[in-house]
């Protein structure tokens, strides 16, 4: 390579927030940014150094050299474009220009001017046509941008507060000829390391904690001269992958900086490759980049190479290609496997792993575990600004360690702790915060996890006894087990508990088990059943552990799934003898590995069998009376001594407790009707039709007789209240309108059931169900998801970009402890809009719990803050407030609205500002008012020959001024006047006044109408506004004046006799600044402007050319019309910001 020594010029800009921008002339695709503009420069001579040698040597001195440059600045006024309401002035922009001049060979001079903010560049033979014409091509250029359509942009490009240009040499190493022959050669060479690999080199890795002695050791074994494949084994999560990042991360520090780590797996080498040959073509192929390229190859799951490329009549798989290589030491392989893949992999292919070095990754103890936590919490502050306390982090270890199956440590309990942190940025993270997370993420109830919080033995044994009829004995050992759980006196590396309900059929065990799961996890559904009878042979066992070729087994894909639940083998004793050995291992270890390496754990569920063992022989009881004490003790035994002889002794050591279900009384089968019937009350068909339901006593006790089998227990229960009741029950309902009230009535009647029904509209609707509450939940979906939609769309990720921009700025002046006036100004907007982006989150917090609470009325659940309409009404007000501030953040001036109102009539005139001076007041704004007369309004008596002058000569109250007179008062308004200034300038208001005298309109001075706050400061307003009125302007400051009252723009038809009209303008500013149309100075003068509104006030209705159809109203017109403003406000929020 050749050096050449580069001079660049480097225009640097200073932004209004003290960041210096770098930009070199003539190469506008670099930039720097930087606080420091000496870092600026530097960083951007580095990233030229590299950029340019890249392209042809002619291309990068082609527009380098010029003349001595100058600094200039250039101010376009840009006009407001015909379709934007953000403003109706021109607005000045300043822009910053280098000029320069060039001469060509044969003696011609050209003026050049550039732009660098617009990459703009003119060039004029005469000097004095150049600033007309960079005028000129900066207004074009921001007209084809669409500048005016965004004040947003054009502030962006006025933030330049200085300038300054200075010329620095680059040393940039250009290759010759024979170096790009090269290059592109080496491109072509490298064609499938690139396709099929990742080049880590570059890439942004996460920080590994705690791990330097294996990261050591890995570079170690990287950098022998007989150095082997590398293989980490370790559980998943326990950062083999980390190690291998950290490592690539600190390469340079390491030694290895010289080395290329690309990064593969099995699946992406052999994708595309479908012929015959092709996977090892490319393989071979990949095999000689690598060793050309230097190059680390990180495979990833070496269980997954040694399966990958095998077919039918293919035994060799990626990793049986490769072997020979990693032997040799020509292809150096990084890959991973845990434990349980690698005794696979040594039962398959031995010989593979002779050619890797094994590294153990193991999990770190509590002392490292949490300094790992603390290390991860300080990071995540920086980030988030999150502060996580002493305990909170040492009961994520303590959770993660004791339920977290499938995830070794640190893994999980790192992504934990990212996503709690994620989850409440600006918030200290205590113990209550960590048990609320992990029961979201896990679904095990706060009772079991968190030791401050009580159980209650009385409450749950009353909730079993609720669900569970005539087991009294089995409840109590239940909850027992139950308590043992909570006071984690159960063993870790065995399941919550084992249990083994035995007795006859039909007397609850299985319902026993569906109310563990209810009161675990607070879904019965939690409940995984085995029928065992299914599992009678070897090969159907084979299906709950899975095989390589029939794919996951369906008890350890479960598991895998769904890793809290209860499980529950039903009749477990009709199983073949190979499920017991799976058994033993369940029971024992708490996890099973199937065919494929994959370990499904066992250590957070509940284990429950059933079996029918010995329920026939004790039920034949034994000869004279025996106590129930007795009774109790003899089934204990009883069945210990039944299941002892069909387990094997190391099976029954480890169940937990062997739990007696008795035969079924008829007194309980009566309770276990009244059970299901209370049931029949909260099914679909009933709650949502508005069908009461009242049953007999009899009828229970019918039911429960027709039901009861001494042998079979609750079992034909159901059956029969299928086909006596809820069958003819369903008839007569189907026959039935949906929506209307009914009321059942349930009876006996010669032995037979009656069911009648009888329309009733006087019953009430039943709390959480009917149409209203349909209706509740529907409008309360749709309000979800419109929350939903604003989340994710730009503006409110612009106003938390925002938030976070300022933040930064804060913390960045607290360190500089100075800041300029600017700065500090953008600061004060800070705490707004924190509010407002809290505001949002409390609203979507609410919605969403008030949404929750409806369906869990719905479905029959008592809710204590079940929403209703009212609750509705105030969210839909807090999604308005929260839209509108959002809408207003697209306005430069929201806050501000100047309404002029020039009706046909002068009563016409002060309806509409009485109406809006109404809205405006209840909406907590400020009022000032300007009048325009066509005739001048009484003034005090003249005190100067001047004014006597200005003043025209009185021929009666309602003339108006001659061309003589209207000259003789322009004369007099250029003159000086007692409103002149000291220094002989007239003031704004004067010059004002006289401006609009011109056109034959005065205003008159009215100071009780200025800033006006209370309606009681406009009692009796009218008649104070003299004669001969032409319109009023109404002043207007308040929380979003301009999007309320900016819009009502147009001409408003007042449909009556006689029809009158009134046409509105709008101004978005102050009120000095505002002017009267042209027009206004005449009567009828204003009739050529789009329609707004109609009204008809014999009819009370509204009809709005901006919104859909007709509005009709009982209200007053102030509250109607801040109707029909407050829904064209909402839509207009709804169309800029949802769509």
């Amino acid at each position: 390579m050749s050096e050449i020594i580069f001079p660049i010029h480097i225009l640097q800009l200073r932004l209004e927030d003290n960041y210096y921008l770098a930009e070199p002339l003539f190469l506008p695709q670099f930039a720097s940014v930087d606080e420091d503009p000496e870092k600026a420069v530097d960083h951007l001579c580095r990233l030229l150094e590299g950029a340019l040698a890249k392209r042809p040597l002619y291309q990068a001195c082609e527009r380098h050299s010029a003349e001595a440059f100058l600094l200039d600045r250039v101010t376009v006024q840009v006009p407001p474009h015909k379709e934007t309401r953000t403003w109706d002035a021109p607005i000045e922009v300043t822009f910053p220009v280098v000029r320069y001049a060039s001469e060509q060979k044969n003696g011609a001079r050209h003026h050049l001017a550039r732009v660098p903010w617009l990459d703009l560049e003119i060039a004029v033979r005469h000097e004095q046509d150049g600033p007309e014409t960079l005028r000129f091509e900066i207004a074009q250029a921001l007209k084809r941008r669409g500048a005016a359509r965004s004040l947003e942009r054009l502030h962006a490009w006025s933030r330049v507060v200085d300038m300054e240009l200075t010329q620095r040499e680059v040393a940039v190493n250009f290759p010759t000829a024979l170096q790009r022959h090269r290059d592109i050669n080496e491109d072509q060479t490298t064609e499938v390391l690139r396709k099929v690999t990742t080049r880590l080199n570059h890439q942004r890795l996460p920080k590994a904690y705690r791990r330097e002695a294996e990261v050591q050791r890995l570079c170690e074994a990287l950098t022998r001269e007989s150095r082997q494949g590398m293989l980490l084994v370790g559980k998943s999560g326990v950062g083999k992958t980390a190690v291998i990042q950290e490592m690539v991360r600190r390469r340079i520090q390491l030694g290895v900086g010289h080395l290329t780590f690309c990064e593969s797996n099995g699946s992406r080498l052999v994708a595309g490759q479908t012929g015959f040959g092709m996977w090892q073509d490319q393989c071979q192929r990949l095999i000689g980049e690598a060793q050309r390229e230097k190059a680390v190859l990180i495979l990833g799951s070496l269980l997954e190479l040694s399966e990958v490329g095998k077919a039918c009549n293919i035994h060799q798989s990626i990793a049986g290609f490769l072997r020979p290589h990693i032997a040799g030491g020509n292809l150096p392989v990084i890959c991973e496997c845990t434990p349980e893949q690698y005794g696979l992999i040594e039962k398959r292919d031995p010989q593979l792993l002779q050619v890797f070095e094994r590294i153990d990754i193991e999990e770190p103890d509590e002392a490292a575990m949490a300094d790992i936590l603390a290390e991860r919490a300080k990071d995540l502050r920086k980030r988030y600004r999150s502060r996580f306390s002493t305990k909170a982090l040492r009961r994520i270890d303590r959770l993660h360690r004791r339920f977290a199956a499938y995830s070794a440590l640190p893994g999980r309990p790192l992504r934990f702790i990212d996503n709690l942190a994620m989850d409440r940025p600006d918030h200290d993270i205590e113990e209550p915060q960590v048990y609320e997370a992990f029961t979201r993420e896990t679904g095990l109830p706060r009772l079991i996890l968190d030791p401050s919080v009580p159980m209650s033995l009385d409450a749950t044994r009353t909730f079993f006894q609720a669900r569970v009829i005539g087991q009294e004995g089995a409840i109590d050992l239940v909850v027992d087990m139950l308590a043992a759980i909570k006071a984690d006196l159960t063993q870790a590396n065995r399941p919550i508990g084992s249990y083994l309900f035995i007795g006859p059929t039909g007397v609850g065990k299985t319902e026993m088990a569906k109310t563990i799961a209810n009161w675990l996890f607070g879904d019965a559904t939690r409940v995984t059943r085995f029928d065992m009878s299914e599992f009678s042979d070897p090969y159907s066992v084979q299906r709950l552990i899975g095989s390589k070729d029939k794919g996951a087994g369906l008890l350890t894909a479960k598991v895998r799934e769904e890793p809290f639940s209860v499980l529950l083998f039903d009749e477990f004793e009709k199983a073949d003898s190979l499920f017991f050995d799976l058994l033993l291992q369940i029971l024992g270890d708490g996890r099973l590995t199937d065919d494929a390496g994959r370990v499904a754990s066992f250590r957070n569920t509940i284990i429950v069998m059933t079996s029918n063992l010995g329920a026939k022989s004790f039920e034949k009881g034994r000869l004279g009376v025996v106590k129930s004490d007795d009774r109790e003790s003899d089934a204990n035994a009883h069945f210990l001594r039944e299941v002892r002889d069909f387990l094997r002794p190391e099976i029954f050591n480890r169940i937990d407790r062997v739990v007696p279900f008795y035969a079924l009384s008829p007194n309980h089968v009566t309770a276990i009707t009244q059970l299901e019937l209370d049931q029949l009350h909260h099914r679909d068909g009933i709650r949502q039709s508005g069908v009461t339901l009242s049953i007999d006593p009899s009828v229970v006790h019918h039911l429960a007789q027709a039901g009861y089998d001494a042998k079979l227990g609750a079992r034909p229960l159901k059956r029969t209240l299928q086909a006596r009741l809820i069958v003819p029950l369903s008839e007569i309902l189907a026959t039935r309108t949906l929506g209307e009230q009914h009321r059942v009535e349930i009876s006996m009647a010669d032995g037979f059931i009656r069911i009648a029904v009888t329309a009733n509209r006087d019953v009430p609707e039943k709390p959480g169900i009917g149409p209203a509450q349909s209706q509740l939940l529907k409008k309360l979906s749709y309000l979800r998801r419109d929350l939903f939609e604003l989340d994710r769309g730009p503006h409110l990720s612009k106003l938390r970009n925002e938030i976070e921009r300022l933040k930064m700025l804060e913390q960045r002046l607290k360190k500089r402890k100075r800041g300029s006036p600017h700065e500090h100004a953008q600061i004060a907007k800070l705490p707004d809009l924190k509010t407002q982006a809290k505001g949002f989150d409390d609203l979507n917090h609410e919605v969403v719990g008030a949404e929750s609470a409806c369906h869990m009325a719905w479905y029959g659940y008592e809710e204590p803050n079940r929403p209703d309409m009212a609750r509705l009404t105030r969210l839909n007000s807090g999604f308005f407030q929260v839209m509108a501030h959002l809408y207003a953040r697209e306005f430069a001036v929201p806050d501000r609205a100047v309404v002029g109102v020039f009706g046909d009539t002068r009563e016409i005139t002060l309806e509409m500002v009485d109406i809006y001076c109404s809205v405006a007041l209840t909406l907590g704004m400020q009022l000032s008012f300007e009048t325009y007369h066509a005739k001048r309004p009484p003034v005090r008596k003249a005190t100067s020959a001047r004014e006597k002058t200005a003043q025209p000569k009185s021929k009666g109250s309602d003339r108006r001024l001659s061309p003589k007179e209207r000259e003789t008062a322009h004369k007099a308004a250029k003159a000086t006047s007692p409103g002149d200034t000291e220094t002989g300038e007239p003031d704004e208001r004067e010059t004002r006044k006289r401006q609009l005298e011109q056109r034959a309109m005065f205003t008159a001075d009215l100071p009780e109408l200025r800033e006006v706050t209370d309606p009681g400061q406009l009692e009796g307003w009218r008649k104070r506004i003299p004669d001969h009125l032409l319109g009023i302007a109404l002043a207007i400051e308040g929380p979003l004046a301009w999007l309320w009252f900016g819009a009502e723009l147009g001409l408003h038809a007042w449909h009556g006799e006689p029809k009158v009209e009134a046409v509105v303008v709008t101004h978005q500013g102050r009120l000095a600044d505002f002017t009267p149309p042209d027009g206004a100075e005449k009567r009828f003068g204003l009739k050529n402007c789009p329609p707004r509104r109609d009204y008809w006030s014999s009819r009370f209705r509204i009809t709005d050319h901006f919104l859909k159809g007709k509005h009709r109203s009982g209200l007053p017109w102030p509250a109607a019309f801040q109707k029909v403003m407050s829904d064209f406000l909402e839509q207009s929020a709804r169309r800029r910001l949802l769509s």
